[in-house]
């Protein structure tokens, strides 16, 4: 269906508004008022029905955008589906979104054997930004990768050839394709891992490098370590970056099989599985007469 020639580019938006951490924490409380007020926007006669669900109007939505209006959320979402998710399990693998690595936020960074930063560019956004998130990821990461339409691909090759790219192909087969291999970069600096790492993540690196902690106190751990972490060789400082990174509490409870227009809000929530499984739950039981009733 080309949904384009259906919705109007006001309509498609607020159709998309629904993958929002507003919405989920509405619906984790079993307030599903929002996704109550577009049925009766866009389907109301689903209202008369038995077998839909308010999940029914989630993957319909995720459907209509995914083919005419395809925002950051259905790229981060299609691309930990189709790739990310076979990378988890490997060498206890975690991969997390909006990850702020020094005054920059990489959409998704993975971390295994190696670290890898995603940065996504879809037909809506500027590059305005993106040479100075680069500049920032190469500081931490081992490999950078640009997501990028395959319509667009030209625009994206002429930067950093250091950089790899993975062109996304917006026809109907939506498949991700590497263009370009990123270069393995091993030399991270110490200034931006520190602004990274959370404090006790910081003091164990310190301590299992140097065997013990400087003398410091609250406040002045973290230049004392500052200081200490610059005499660590960079090789060693890049593999107990990804340690500290894999060890830290992290779910990632998704699956490419069942419910997969979710995994990008079970990431960005950091939902347990035990969590994902309450709030699909929740969104699969028919929508009540009493609940037309409250919109109406």
């Amino acid at each position: 269906m080309v949904h384009s020639q259906i919705y109007s580019i006001t309509q498609l938006r607020d159709i998309a508004s629904v993958f929002s951490r507003n919405q989920v924490q509405a619906w984790q409380k079993g307030d599903f008022s929002g996704l109550h007020a577009k049925i009766v926007r866009y389907f109301p006669e689903w209202l008369n029905r038995s077998d839909k669900s308010y999940f029914d109007y989630l993957r319909t939505a995720y459907s209509i955008i995914r083919d005419a209006y395809p925002n950051e959320y259905i790229y981060k979402n299609d691309f930990l589906t189709a790739w990310i998710i076979q990378e988890l399990g490997k060498a206890e693998s975690k991969v997390y979104s909006e990850f702020r690595v020094g005054k920059a936020v990489a959409d998704l960074v993975l971390f295994n054997g190696t670290s890898k930063a995603f940065e996504i560019k879809t037909e809506l956004d500027s590059d305005n930004r993106l040479t100075h998130q680069l500049a920032s990821y190469q500081k931490a990461f081992n490999e950078i990768y640009l997501i990028v339409p395959a319509s667009r691909s030209d625009v994206y090759e002429n930067l950093d050839s250091r950089v790899g790219i993975i062109t996304y192909n917006n026809g109907s087969d939506k498949k991700f394709s590497v263009l370009r291999k990123s270069q393995d970069n091993r030399q991270v600096d110490s200034d931006i891992i520190m602004e990274t790492l959370h404090t006790h993540e910081y003091k164990q690196i310190i301590k299992q490098y140097f065997g013990a902690l400087p003398q410091m106190n609250s406040f002045t751990q973290f230049e004392c370590c500052k200081t200490k972490m610059k005499t660590i060789p960079a090789e060693h400082l890049n593999q107990l970056f990804i340690k500290a990174l894999k060890n830290r509490k992290q779910h990632n409870a998704f699956s490419k099989r069942y419910y997969p227009e979710l995994n990008q809000i079970s990431l960005s929530m950091n939902l347990s599985k035990l969590d994902r499984k309450a709030l699909i739950s929740g969104l699969l039981r028919p929508i009540t007469p009493q609940e037309k009733l409250k919109v109406l």
